[in-house]
């Protein structure tokens, strides 16, 4: 799922991103973006008031976008835990490869450049996934799916896999969006599953609901 640019914000929006990415925060004025976005310098300052808060919403729009499509997962105790994964990295994947590939590591590079408090926003908004996520290895735990493991550990290896990913991933390339979301999801699961066998692994998601592939 690819976003389009619908208005003159999101248009300044998306050159921001390959800006900020190709130069650099400091490397980039103003007038540059305003220049790729194709209006005036002045126009600009009428949807942001700073360069700091044009990369301010860069980085929230895509964290608000995250957690909207995940927060339903959070409380959830009907769906099978292993379909919330499932589900998790879907909708992640969704959100990330909807994104501008140059934007890719602008969380990496740049964060560090936001005001302290602009920062403390979006850590609310990682802290929130990161809930969401653990919340849902902790119910694979209960329902006996993965062995007891250390839920934060893994938590953070899942979503460093899953984020890196946009770092690679090509939509002209040999696997689809969703197709990289299925081996994404396999691939974390069987690293969830520790010393399981992969045919145990594949007997337990035939159980399923929603038939995943299973693994080899």
């Amino acid at each position: 799922m690819y976003r389009k640019i619908n208005s003159t914000k999101d248009r300044i929006i998306s050159s921001a991103r390959a800006i900020f990415w190709e130069r650099g925060y400091h490397g980039t004025s103003m007038k540059d973006i305003a220049m790729a976005a194709g209006c005036k310098p002045a126009n600009l300052y009428n949807y942001f008031p700073s360069k700091e808060q044009l990369l301010f919403e860069i980085l929230l729009e895509e964290m608000q976008m995250l957690i909207s499509s995940l927060k339903h997962l959070e409380d959830d105790e009907t769906t099978h835990p292993i379909e919330q994964l499932r589900i998790l990295i879907k909708n992640q994947t969704a959100v990330l490869f909807g994104f501008r590939k140059s934007s890719k590591l602008l969380f990496d590079m740049e964060f560090e450049k936001l005001s302290q408090a602009k920062r403390k926003v979006i850590v609310q908004l990682r802290d929130q996934y990161d809930l969401i996520l653990r919340k849902i290895i902790r119910r694979m735990i209960r329902a006996g799916c993965i062995p007891e493991t250390d839920e934060r550990m893994a938590g953070f290896c899942v979503v460093s896999m899953i984020v890196r990913s946009r770092i690679w991933f090509s939509p002209k390339g040999r696997l689809s969006a969703e197709e990289t979301a299925d081996y994404l999801f396999n691939f974390a699961l069987g690293g969830l599953l520790g010393s399981r066998k992969a045919d145990d692994l594949n007997r337990m998601m035939k159980e399923l609901p929603f038939n995943p592939k299973t693994v080899t």
